[in-house]
């Protein structure tokens, strides 16, 4: 009798154990699937082949409509102005949901950041600093003027390492294309613009 109880007690080990292999075993596999990307395949080919203006949604809905109707007109400018054809759809990129995959289709990203912007998620944050990390370039705008720069791009992005920071020097090839600029469109404070500082590690 002991020893039908003791079979009876590791055959249910047995399958306990086979179910609980299971169930790990279908968890790691649904960990290691890659996070589904928040465009069609079709989209990221587009971006990727043809350039394509992009900016990082605002959690305010002025701030996107406003960025839309800027890239809008900046686009008209460069297709006008210069060789670059820009599709003519504007991305608007969502943190939340972007994939590392999606952000590398862009190489250029425009991000205003409002007054009350959330800050970022630790996962969000990742996402950025690979970008960075991967020679994506981003032009932040913060559209509060009372605030200073740094202290409200730390604000916002945590623990995101831009590296050090420095204003915009007067031979800076912003200023320098083609002529040299006395100032630049859209800007009322040269003083306020700050690049990444070069040689930078």
């Amino acid at each position: 009798m002991a020893s039908k109880s003791v079979s009876r007690a590791a055959a249910l080990l047995v399958s306990a154990s086979l179910i609980f292999s299971g169930v790990t075993g279908a968890l790691a596999q649904e960990q290691r699937e890659p996070p589904a990307s928040s465009f069609t395949q079709e989209q990221l080919i587009q971006y990727l082949t043809h350039p394509h203006l992009a900016y990082v949604k605002s959690t305010d809905r002025r701030t996107n409509r406003n960025t839309r109707d800027g890239l809008a007109a900046l686009q008209d400018i460069l297709t006008e102005k210069t060789s670059l054809d820009p599709a003519e759809n504007i991305v608007e990129i969502d943190l939340r949901t972007a994939t590392d995959n999606d952000l590398t289709a862009f190489r250029f990203l425009f991000w205003p950041i409002s007054k009350n912007e959330e800050p970022l998620s630790v996962d969000e944050q990742q996402k950025v600093q690979n970008y960075i990390d991967n020679g994506g370039f981003i032009m932040f705008d913060i559209l509060d003027s009372s605030v200073q720069i740094e202290a409200e791009l730390k604000r916002v992005l945590g623990n995101v390492n831009l590296g050090p920071l420095a204003p915009l020097p007067e031979d800076h090839t912003l200023k320098t294309t083609f002529y040299r600029l006395g100032g630049l469109d859209g800007s009322t404070n040269l003083e306020s613009i700050l690049i990444q500082r070069p040689n930078a590690n």
